[in-house]
């Protein structure tokens, strides 16, 4: 939560813990200070649940005003609220926010006759669960005393609990450890050895480590925009002989104590342990990047700091981030519920701006476990996702979808790799980090291919595939089908193709943009591909075909018709997408005027209600006759085809190329 919620709710009364059995001391939070409007949600004995209308006993709307107000003098509820529409608007600031009210609906679930939900609309939909005493058994807390800073000793028992049990049980979380010795270049040696040594830089291949002992963590942070300490060519030997603490950034410092404190000799963090002024040793380090991660014992993430002079320790009240109990008191209708903030995952993890930076993705699903360090701890691992209000595990009722459709805060799970192995579309992972990756930022876009190199190495190997520009071969017919969503990036501006050369146009690496791939709304059978794909090819700047690429091709047959010029397809159909409708995807809106255009088929959709043919829209390069580069996608909808003016097709010869 925001400082601005931690205010608020310092003006309640801390509620005593009641003690629940276990080893240590442990709470389920009891009641919250609530206000008028809120409690009149809650406590309508005259009104009956009965009679309402659509299991919605109860909805009103209240002023944005009102919910601040409310906020400030305490009410937990309307302090969550305001914190969510506070992050809304700062992390997505081009969305139009006019609405001076706030939607408030309670929810009845006539199956399980109980009330189940808190729902409040405005420019962000915010849910509340509300749980039964019996289904938040799993419910265990730290005393409130003990639990106000993330450094406490309860909180570093919790890790150490998490840590035990993942390294000992989890079979899928500890490959890497069955692999060969491997250790980075460089690193940081903490200084545990030794009661007040300094940090210092260490040269891997000089050093003697222990067989099945050493181990390292590897920190992913935000550099920030203020200047802080890093390794050059000029100041590599004075590191190697100690690292002043006094001028390292908090987080940089926190996560030394991290490491001293789990006794973990080693510590990788990226800006001092590649050297900041080498492009030779950067695209060094950067080939490895992945595999840096991917044998850590640990990912250490700083998803608080915006800063790295902020830390990975937070003072916060620990109210504002656990269930706290309610009454309810409808007439027919009197229980106690714990309501529960549904998107904890969201508000500690997705939605964070550590987890929109590119290089981050790679960082977080490589690494067999991460600890993030937030306003509470957040823990995940390849079979389980905790937090310190749900220390063994989230439960059924976390959220980890978008709460709507414009949000783009679900990321790929970390368990990306077994799916693979065990999903029935093998390729679905890819999918699913190409989309998570292309809303998210890097501060150089030419690293756009780089900062997925540790991923696609693993799941080159993983496939038995080649690897093309951000594609795989085998599943062109496929991979070709990515559409940028309303001609946009994640922040709404217009999407667009990079100059200078970053990839071949059929790659979506090419371009700046929200990148998707064909679903449909529901179970969609694919028709056979409409393409022979004779030749592809790549060519890399540095001999790693994962990585910075100075040229590309693809040799395909199939069918090519001229089409219409893009302003002849209805306004609406430029803001649908595959599986919706009739729709026009374009990469780049400076080719909307192009006069030259060609359909180029790749294969059919079929939903429950319609069947849709995919196809490339190219446009030969200047001074060819035979050479194309891509423009965007055409989803042609069969029931619609004869309703686009200038497009050269019928019902007769789309069954034809269909059936071809």
């Amino acid at each position: 939560m925001s400082s601005f919620a931690e205010r608020c709710i310092k003006t309640m009364s801390p509620a005593k813990p009641t003690l629940l059995s276990g080893p240590e001391e442990n709470a389920k939070t009891q009641e919250s200070r609530l206000c008028s409007i809120c409690q009149g949600m809650l406590i309508r004995p005259y009104d009956d649940w009965n009679e309402s209308l659509h299991n919605q006993p109860y909805y009103t709307k209240r002023a944005v005003d009102d919910v601040v107000s409310s906020a400030t003098n305490g009410c937990t509820i309307c302090a969550i609220l305001w914190d969510s529409i506070l992050s809304t608007r700062k992390s997505r600031p081009w969305i139009e926010d006019g609405s001076e009210t706030v939607a408030c609906m309670l929810h009845w679930n006539g199956k399980s006759g109980k009330f189940d939900a808190i729902h409040f609309n405005h420019s962000v939909q915010v849910h509340f669960d509300l749980l039964l005493d019996e289904d938040v058994n799993y419910l265990v807390l730290g005393d409130k005393n003990q639990l106000r800073k993330t450094s406490s000793d309860a909180s570093w028992k919790l890790i150490t609990r998490w840590l035990t049990e993942c390294t000992k049980n989890h079979q899928s979380c500890n490959q890497a450890a069955k692999q060969d010795t491997w250790f980075p270049t460089r690193l940081i040696d903490v200084g545990i050895q030794k009661v007040g040594s300094a940090p210092r830089l260490i040269l891997a291949a000089e050093t003697q480590f222990g067989a099945g002992k050493d181990a390292y963590l590897a920190l992913s942070h935000s550099w920030g925009s203020k200047q802080m300490e890093t390794l050059t060519t000029t100041n590599i030997s004075a590191l190697q002989d100690g690292i002043l603490l006094d001028k390292l950034p908090t987080t940089f410092k926190d996560a030394i104590r991290v490491a001293r404190r789990l006794g973990i000799r080693y510590l990788w963090i990226d800006s001092l342990c590649i050297i900041q002024d080498s492009k030779d040793d950067w695209r060094k380090e950067a080939a490895v990047m992945g595999k840096v991660y991917q044998r850590s014992y640990c990912n250490i993430a700083a998803n608080a700091a915006a800063e790295g002079y902020e830390g990975l320790f937070i003072d916060r009240d620990p109210s504002l981030h656990s269930p706290f109990k309610v009454n309810l008191k409808w007439k027919g209708h009197e229980r106690s519920y714990y309501c529960l903030y549904n998107e904890l995952w969201h508000y500690g993890i997705s939605r964070t701006a550590l987890n929109r930076r590119g290089w981050v993705l790679q960082e977080r699903l490589l690494s067999p476990r991460t600890l993030y360090f937030n306003h509470q701890l957040f823990w995940e691992c390849r079979e389980l996702k905790a937090c310190e209000a749900f220390p063994q595990g989230l439960g059924p009722n976390a959220d980890f979808e978008p709460d709507d459709y414009e949000d783009d805060s679900e990321l790929c799970p970390k368990s990306w790799a077994t799916e693979i192995t065990r999903g029935s579309d093998k390729y679905a992972p890819w999918t699913k980090v190409v989309e998570s990756f292309m809303i998210s930022g890097l501060t150089k876009g030419a690293d756009k291919l780089t900062a997925l190199s540790g991923i696609a190495k693993e799941m080159r190997s993983l496939l038995d595939d080649n690897y093309v520009a951000g594609l795989w071969e085998r599943n062109l017919a496929f991979d070709l089908l990515w559409y940028i969503e309303k001609r946009r990036q994640v922040n709404w501006d217009c999407s667009f193709r990079v100059k200078p050369y970053r990839a071949p146009s059929w790659s979506w690496a090419s371009v700046e943009g929200r990148v998707q791939f064909p679903r449909g709304r529901h179970d969609i059978s694919w028709g056979v591909p409409l393409v022979e794909i004779l030749a592809v090819e790549v060519e890399s700047v540095t001999g790693d075909s994962t990585g910075e690429l100075s040229s590309g091709y693809i040799l395909v047959s199939g069918i090519l018709k001229r089409m219409s010029e893009l302003d002849m397809f209805p306004e609406h159909t430029l803001d649908l997408f595959p599986g919706a409708a009739t729709a026009c995807c374009i990469d780049d809106m400076e080719d909307f005027s192009l006069k030259e255009l060609y359909c180029f088929p790749i294969r059919s959709m079929k939903g429950h209600s319609q069947e849709e043919l995919l196809c490339l829209i190219l446009t030969l390069i200047s001074g060819s006759s035979d050479t194309f580069r891509r423009v965007g996608l055409l989803a042609l909808a069969k029931d619609e085809i004869d309703e686009i003016d200038g497009l050269e097709w019928d019902i007769e010869e789309w069954n034809k190329v269909v059936s071809s």
